[in-house]
């Protein structure tokens, strides 16, 4: 906040008006703004990087369950083949 009364008073006196950088007025704050603003957009930019770590995992448990189910398909696999080969035994047990 600004005292016009003591601007008022300083120009009175003859001295110019000065900054006051205890209530980040003039350039100052400027200075803060700019900075806070670099540090606003370096947050926003770890975010994404956060959400691909995320997917990323996402996609690695996704990737283990394909890898376990192909797993038991192939143990489905050998026991179809066992059993096929099973009534293959039969039929020519009944053909002999």
């Amino acid at each position: 906040m600004v005292d016009l009364t003591h601007s008022s008073q300083q120009e009175a006196a003859g001295k110019s008006p000065t900054i006051d950088a205890s209530l980040g007025v003039g350039m100052v704050g400027g200075v803060k703004a700019l900075i806070l603003l670099l540090v606003v957009v370096c947050v926003g930019c770890g975010e994404p990087e956060a959400g691909k770590a995320t997917k990323l995992k996402a996609a690695a448990a996704s990737e283990a369950k394909v890898a376990a189910l192909e797993a038991k398909v192939a143990a489905l696999e050998a026991k179809v083949a066992a059993l096929e080969a099973k009534v293959a035994a039969e039929e020519a047990k009944v053909a002999a």
